[in-house]
């Protein structure tokens, strides 16, 4: 629980203008009401939570810093 409010508030800080909303069973963030713009979301397990980004493999990286796949 802590992981996740501390992400929340992270999110929170750099996009104190984004929507939260529960959506497949993790918080998500969008600039719009529309839960298909959503940006990036929390997902919260047992003993670990997911901080990820909903169309993170179309995201531009120069520098090589993201990882992850395509599913």
């Amino acid at each position: 629980r802590s992981i996740c409010r501390s992400l929340r508030a992270l999110v929170k800080e750099v996009m104190p203008e984004a929507a939260e909303f529960v959506y497949h069973g993790a918080v998500n963030y969008s600039l719009s009401e529309s839960p298909f713009d959503r940006i990036c979301y929390i997902a919260p397990y047992g003993r670990h939570a997911n901080l990820g980004f909903s169309f993170g493999a179309r995201l531009s990286d120069p520098r090589g810093l993201l990882m992850g796949e395509d599913l």
